[in-house]
């Protein structure tokens, strides 16, 4: 507990600028909603129980190759400005969802909205938070040890890196797996809320 509540206060700083991506991310996604013919989403959603029973929620291929994208664009610097992009764009997916849930079960939609956004992007989220900033980490620490010129140095931060984003990528991917192996079961067990 110690440590969770001391590495919370030592990245106070970017919890802050993640929270920041979504909360801009919520309010574009409720622009969009208020713009957008909603109409065939809302059909779907209506039928959400029907949905979940005959269909698995399948992240794995989407994440994989986002991950992908992501940490080749890093290599190149362009990933490290794709990443808060791409955090705003899960923003809007969430906003948009919880909007979704609301106009058509109203207050039950609301809270079946963010359960349905908590176990399909809540973990996923966080983890690629965690991802980002190792990667913002890595870089900080390569620019740094490259003006030193210290090739064993560099070695090392790299390969200790490189494991951690490993870690974080496996972590990502064994979500996307307990997602696809049981989130549609506990999400239509759930679904007595908006019926």
């Amino acid at each position: 507990m110690f440590n969770i509540r001391t590495s919370l206060k030592n990245n106070k700083m970017y919890i802050k600028f993640i929270l920041i991506l979504l909360f801009l991310g919520f309010l574009i996604g409720l622009i969009l909603y208020s713009k957008l013919d909603n109409s065939n989403v809302l059909n779907e959603l209506k039928n959400i129980t029907i949905l979940l029973k005959n269909n698995k929620i399948n992240f794995i291929l989407t994440h994989s190759v986002t991950i992908i994208v992501l940490i080749a664009t890093s290599l190149v610097i362009i990933g490290l400005f794709l990443f808060p992009v791409y955090i705003i764009y899960e923003g809007i997916s969430i906003s948009y969802c919880i909007i979704s849930f609301a106009s058509i079960y109203k207050f039950n939609g609301i809270l079946y909205g963010f359960m349905y956004s908590f176990f399909t992007k809540g973990i996923f989220l966080v983890l690629l938070a965690i991802l980002y900033k190792k990667i913002l980490k890595l870089f900080k620490l390569l620019l740094h040890y490259f003006k030193n010129k210290n090739i064993n140095e560099i070695k090392n931060v790299i390969i200790s890196n490189i494991k951690c984003i490993l870690i974080q990528i496996f972590l990502i991917f064994l979500n996307d797996l307990i997602i696809y192996l049981f989130i549609n079961k506990v999400l239509s067990w759930l679904a007595f809320i908006i019926n």
